[in-house]
C-alpha cells in the first residue's frame, strides 16, 4: 500500500489544476475562498474554529468535508 501512495504522490503535482473554478464555504455558509483561476490539487485556507465542516462547490456541485481540530 505504501508503494501505491508513493507512486500517486509522484504523479500528482500540487499545482496541477483539477477544476476550472471552485468556491469554499464554512458551515455557516460564509464564503471562505473563491478560486477563479482554477483549483489546484493542493490548497490551503483557514476556517473559523467553530466550523465542523466546509463545502467546496465545483461546477455547481457541493462536496462537504468534516474537519477535526487539534487541541
Amino acid at each position: 500500500m505504501r508503494e501505491l501512495i508513493e507512486i500517486f504522490a509522484d504523479i500528482v503535482d500540487e499545482n496541477q489544476i483539477i477544476a476550472p473554478t471552485a468556491t469554499i464555504y464554512d458551515s455557516d455558509g460564509q464564503l471562505i475562498k473563491k478560486l477563479t483561476d482554477g483549483l489546484p490539487a493542493k490548497i490551503v485556507f483557514e476556517l473559523p474554529v467553530n466550523s465542523p465542516w466546509f463545502e467546496m462547490e465545483i461546477m455547481d456541485e457541493r462536496i462537504r468535508q468534516t474537519v477535526a481540530y487539534k487541541a
